[in-house]
């Protein structure tokens, strides 16, 4: 729930991390992994976004063709001991980081105005 409200009522963007190995532990299955990020990206469409596959390598766990095409296809694939992606993930989070500011930022300057506006209409009439 505190991560949900996070998302919802602070200035933030997303970086949903998706193991493919199947070490994560039985209940976070690719499936289930996929489900969990495809509700939240429902539920927060505007946010800025990012996808990450983690562990990229290693072999993915064997999966069902349907939840094979439900992986992004420009999530940014990463492997912390290879050095592979960490460049780019490193490059990524500083344009989220950038964008999710900006976009807070542009909201509070159109509260401060429609705020200031209204203001101004109480006050001539």
């Amino acid at each position: 729930a505190l991560t949900l409200a996070c998302i919802q009522y602070l200035p933030s963007a997303v970086v949903f991390v998706i193991d493919l190995s199947g070490e994560s532990g039985r209940l976070s299955t690719v499936a289930n992994q996929l489900q969990v990020r495809d509700e939240l990206r429902s539920r927060f469409p505007d946010r800025p976004w990012l996808d990450v596959i983690t562990k990229a390598d290693l072999p993915h766990v064997d999966m069902e063709p349907d939840v094979a095409a439900r992986i992004p296809p420009d999530a940014l694939r990463v492997s912390c001991l290879q050095g592979t992606g960490v460049k780019q993930l490193r490059d990524s989070l500083l344009r989220l980081v950038c964008l999710a500011t900006i976009t807070h930022a542009v909201r509070l300057v159109c509260l401060a105005t429609i705020t200031h506006a209204v203001r101004l209409v109480c006050l001539a009439t």
